[in-house]
């Protein structure tokens, strides 16, 4: 599971991970145990360097099959934008934080945002970017769209498809993006 046509279930695997490590409310408003800890730690990690020597960061890490130590960082920085993550929205990421054509007003993320964070490059700059939008989104997120944008948004095979499905789902026009096999490259 370690190259970008084996993510079918990245998605899954980082929202139970998400879900180990944050204290959801049962339906009588009580909290469960979650790891309060590493959560906290994960969210005051400042670099992926930080969030790597968190033992929750390389339980992510083994639960997503990554094989290669190169692939480390990435899933570092996914650790420490899910720790920001309170609540699992159903909604995909760009569509949440989006407008239509013409209402840009309407945006959480302003369309000048919008190209920064589709020009991020590497680690720092994903986290940076990733956790702005969460803090935007006022903590609630899909996870399983979050994980596979995070895992895939620079790689060099489908790193341009996943951002252009992203802009397009930002503008609510995810269904004329030019590559339907986007989708399914990132699913």
């Amino acid at each position: 599971m370690s190259g970008p046509g084996s993510n079918n279930g990245a998605g899954a695997a980082a929202r139970k991970w998400w879900g180990e490590l944050q204290p959801p409310r049962n339906p009588e408003g009580e909290y469960r145990r979650g790891d309060r800890a590493a959560a906290a730690r994960l969210r005051r990690a400042s670099s992926w360097v930080e969030a790597a020597a968190e033992p929750q960061t390389i339980a992510l890490f083994q639960r997503l099959g990554r094989q290669n130590a190169h692939q480390l960082p990435r899933v570092a920085v996914l650790a420490a934008v899910l720790a920001h993550v309170r609540d699992d929205d159903g909604r995909g990421v760009a569509r949440a934080i989006g407008a239509a054509l013409g209402k840009e007003e309407e945006a959480l993320l302003k369309p000048l945002r919008l190209r920064r964070l589709l020009t991020a490059k590497g680690d720092e700059a994903i986290l940076t970017g990733f956790r702005r939008l969460i803090a935007l989104m006022g903590g609630k997120a899909n996870i399983a769209d979050l994980a596979r944008n995070i895992l895939f948004w620079d790689h060099p095979e489908i790193g341009d498809r996943i951002r252009m499905k992203f802009a397009f789902e930002y503008w609510q026009a995810g269904q004329a993006a030019p590559d339907s096999a986007t989708e399914d490259a990132a699913a």
